[in-house]
């Protein structure tokens, strides 16, 4: 059995679940629904991964996204090998899904590259609003297309 800590934040960009294990940071969502939905949904979501956990809530001060902090992903090797890369992509810049396949490695893989990415689970820190369409336009963010281009602005980026 293993300690699954939580905690809920505002932030420019709205409210946030914060999930932590022993490990380091495994989920950042944001959500606009009633806050115990969010929570709800969270716990499915952390549980689909560990069938093990004990949650808890804790209260904490909000997190500086540029933050180098400790993070502990949760997924498949190669969903893990796609949000590595993601981090290798820098404030301010965008890449394609395309692009990101061939970063990897693996040019032939856009369509696996862009389901990891919308798997993730570790939103702004493992930066996966900076993957956008071959058109320029933002795309689909699992946090919405709304926050995807706010977040993409506040970086200093014009997005269509």
């Amino acid at each position: 059995m293993s300690f699954v800590n939580y905690s809920i934040h505002k932030s420019p960009f709205g409210k946030y679940i914060l999930v932590t294990t022993e490990k380091g940071i495994s989920d950042i969502s944001f959500y606009t629904e009633p806050e115990l939905d969010a929570i709800m949904t969270m716990e499915k979501e952390v549980l689909k991964r560990n069938k093990h956990v004990v949650f808890q809530r804790v209260n904490r001060e909000g997190v500086d996204f540029d933050l180098k902090q400790k993070l502990d992903p949760q997924g498949t090797p190669f969903q893990l090998d796609v949000w590595k890369t993601l981090l290798k992509i820098k404030k301010g810049q965008t890449k394609t899904y395309a692009q990101v396949a061939e970063m990897m490695g693996q040019p032939n893989s856009v369509r696996a590259v862009a389901s990891a990415i919308a798997k993730n689970n570790i939103a702004v820190l493992i930066p996966c609003h900076r993957v956008i369409r071959n058109d320029g336009l933002a795309g689909e963010f699992r946090w919405g297309p709304v926050l995807k281009k706010q977040l993409l602005i506040s970086e200093g980026l014009k997005i269509r």
